[in-house]
């Protein structure tokens, strides 16, 4: 078993906690820990003990030590794990004492990066640590488990092992056709095969979006005249005021995005300039920019001024509804609840809202969680789902050889 040289890095911060967990990786820690606490005798793996820690200065805590033998452990190397109380003197003083006994304080990732190394992880299960490590709801944390579990490597390998299958058979059939096992078999046999590959292929890379979505949350796009509300809809919704609100129309000049957690998940709220038509070439692009944004969302509100005696926000929903032509959901809010006239706005929305009574938010937030919830209820297996760009490309690499294969040769 290889070792590289000793590294060490608190997994818990040092801001003053009551526990605090140090991480060693690599040669010598099993030897540095040992003399530390005094332990003596053989180490039992897995087992915590209860010992003193010290260091030049003489006992410093009281800890509990893990030892992980390599290459059963998370590095693949010797690990231990101590755990002190979380006094941020402690942390300093124990740091100083392990650098000055040989060991480097580990880089980001660092741990993660000798797994992937000594093939305890793959590309893809690292990648789910990180992005366990940074979740920000619950779906996002599930989703990098399922990264990290190694359950969609797994589901990747199948697929290359039936690839490899039929590689197997057309190598065979070319290189030994007059064979007992071979001279019968016909290339049109494996084309089921390539074409089942491939569906899956098409099935997976189909749900990027909804993987995306739960790693990096739902984009909100919030559009709408000036003045309808918009920012003061997001700064309710957050209950603080975030974004500035101007009663002189046009104050947004470029969008806002801003994170929003409700019922376990993460939603990015992009406040957007208001939509008219104008001639200020800098307002204008702001305009530009709302728009690209309803280009990048998943779900495009549309606010009302159910006040505003002319109907002209209704042309702007339709012109929405048109380009999006069904691609994703787009909600019609009316705004301004508390100041509505009898009989003016505009009919049908989805939910009517009022920033200043806070009346109708409990129904928006309703339509954000439905949406959540119906984007991601999975059937099946939720490994079955494509998380990132780099996972996204690859796959339609092997799609597009494929459709190469399958379209071109007509032994096939």
């Amino acid at each position: 078993m290889k070792q590289s040289p000793g590294i060490f890095a608190f997994a818990t911060s040092s801001a003053g906690y009551a526990v605090s967990l140090l991480r060693l990786s690599g040669e010598g820690v099993f030897d540095l820990c040992q003399k530390a606490t005094s332990l003596k005798g053989p180490i039992k793996p897995r087992h915590a003990y209860y010992l003193e820690f010290s260091t030049s200065v003489g006992v410093v805590d009281d800890v509990l030590v893990t030892f992980f033998p390599g290459p059963k452990s998370y590095t693949g190397e010797d690990m231990v794990e101590i755990g002190f109380h979380g006094s941020p003197a402690i942390a300093a003083e124990v740091a100083r004492f392990l650098l000055e006994s040989g060991l480097a304080l580990a880089e980001p990732g660092e741990f993660s990066r000798r797994a992937f190394l000594n093939e305890k992880l793959d590309m893809a299960q690292a990648e789910g640590v990180a992005l366990l490590v940074e979740a920000q709801s619950l779906t996002q944390a599930k989703a990098a488990r399922e990264l990290s579990s190694g359950r969609f490597s797994g589901f990747i390998q199948s697929l290359r092992a039936k690839l490899i299958s039929c590689l197997a058979l057309l190598e065979a059939a070319m290189d030994f056709p007059d064979e007992d096992d071979t001279k019968h078999l016909e290339m049109q046999s494996i084309r089921p095969h390539l074409e089942g590959v491939y569906k899956e292929l098409h099935q997976l890379t189909s749900q990027y979006q909804t993987g995306k979505q739960s790693l990096h949350g739902i984009r909100v796009a919030v559009l709408g005249e000036p003045n309808a509300g918009k920012s003061s809809l997001i700064n309710a919704l957050l209950g603080e005021e975030r974004i500035l609100v101007s009663p002189v129309a046009g104050p947004t000049r470029e969008y806002l995005e801003v994170p929003y957690r409700h019922g376990g998940e993460l939603f990015w709220l992009l406040d957007t300039a208001g939509i008219r038509e104008t001639k200020d070439a800098i307002e204008a692009a702001g305009i530009q920019l709302a728009w690209k944004c309803a280009d990048k969302a998943d779900v495009i509100v549309v606010l009302e001024d159910l006040e505003a005696p002319a109907n002209t926000s209704n042309d702007l929903f339709k012109n929405i509804q048109e380009k999006v032509a069904g691609q994703k959901p787009v909600w019609r809010i009316g705004t301004k609840a508390d100041l509505k006239k009898s009989g003016s706005g505009p009919q049908g929305c989805d939910c009517v809202v009022s920033t200043k009574s806070t009346g109708g938010l409990d129904d928006f937030r309703g339509l954000l969680e439905k949406y959540a919830r119906s984007t991601f209820k999975q059937k099946g297996s939720s490994a079955q789902l494509v998380f990132t760009k780099r996972h996204l490309h690859h796959l339609q690499v092997v799609m597009e050889m494929l459709e190469r294969l399958l379209g071109n040769n007509e032994s096939l």
